[in-house]
């Protein structure tokens, strides 16, 4: 599938909810296409609010040369799934408390974090001493 076809397909053809925009765009020199999905839906800890959703996915050129449109349908499909996912996780909540953590990367990256804060202080008591 040429890049022009995939883009077509998704900005085009594709419909989903209404709310929801999905779009495909061309980037970078290499050819790569984002593909993104954005909405605006109730903010999960004030319903009262609404919150502006993005989420992003990129395919490589090489990728889609490979791609019948038939897997790219899959790949949009898996795509908007995992989307449904998170904003599932935001709302599913026992006494107010989310069921499943909707950001798991967050909580990596305080990790990662602390664990580099940990070697950095590592270097500084080594150096001290």
């Amino acid at each position: 599938m040429s890049i022009d076809d995939f883009i077509d397909l998704v900005n085009n053809r594709i419909t989903y909810k209404p709310g929801w925009k999905i779009m495909a765009v061309e980037r970078g020199m290499e050819g790569d296409v984002c593909v993104y999905t954005k909405l605006s839906a109730p903010n999960a800890n004030d319903p009262d609010q609404t919150t502006d959703v993005r989420m992003g996915n990129v395919l490589s050129v090489f990728e889609l040369a490979r791609m019948s449109e038939k897997e790219a349908l899959r790949i949009i499909e898996r795509f908007l799934h995992n989307m449904e996912t998170h904003e599932l996780r935001e709302f599913f909540k026992v006494d107010g408390i989310c069921v499943t953590d909707p950001h798991p990367e967050l909580k990596h990256q305080d990790r990662l974090r602390e664990s580099l804060d940990n070697v950095s202080q590592g270097y500084r008591d080594h150096a001290n001493a």
